[in-house]
């Protein structure tokens, strides 16, 4: 008769540092990439704002925005 063999909880975490080693690095440039995206994004909101007040009645303003977003979850939702 076989026996199951035993691991000791110092075996488990031995094993689970050398698999999270094996993994690939992630690519700093995709991050970076990203990260960057995040910061235009953000922070050309404010220059749009700006922009808007001075030029753009409010209601249109508000139109334009949930005509935008209302596109965005349409693409969201062919997609899915």
């Amino acid at each position: 008769m076989a026996t199951a063999r035993k691991f000791s909880p110092a075996d488990v975490a031995e094993a689970l540092r050398q698999q999270a080693g094996a993994r690939a690095p992630r690519p700093a440039a995709r991050i970076w990439l990203a990260l960057g995206t995040v910061y235009i994004l953000w922070g050309s909101t404010y220059l749009g704002i700006k922009y808007a007040i001075e030029t753009i009645p409010p209601l249109m303003m508000g139109s334009l925005r949930f005509i935008a977003a209302g596109g965005v979850l349409y693409l969201l939702a062919i997609r899915t």
